[in-house]
């Protein structure tokens, strides 16, 4: 009877033993299944944090280049009223093209060679 007693406990034992071995396997496949989701949310948040300050960049770079033009606009609203006031005054002629371009030209609009 007693060895009747050992074969069952004998193959409760080998029975356990195997779905111990399972179950670590099942656990050590889940650890690496949680490095790469751990891995992957850290990337992520790298890449939020980066996108985070490129835009921060992108407002303050925008914020600028607005400003800039803001201000060339002013200067360029002035230089017309000024301009215009010029044209208002008596005696004022404006000068002839060729003192205007950049570059003296033919009577035909070419540049001389």
């Amino acid at each position: 009877m007693s060895s009747l007693v050992n074969i069952v406990l004998f193959i409760a034992l080998v029975t356990t033993s195997i779905c111990v071995l399972g179950m670590y396997q099942k656990l050590k496949r889940l650890n690496a299944y949680h490095a790469e989701y751990r891995r992957t949310a850290d990337q992520t948040a790298e890449a939020l944090r980066l996108a985070g300050i490129s835009l921060n960049s992108f407002a303050t770079d925008g914020r600028d280049v607005l400003g800039a033009l803001d201000t060339r606009i002013s200067e360029a609203r002035d230089l017309l009223i000024a301009l215009q006031d010029a044209a208002r005054t008596p005696g004022w002629e404006p000068l002839p093209p060729a003192a205007t371009s950049a570059a003296p030209r033919t009577t035909d609009g070419q540049i001389p060679s």
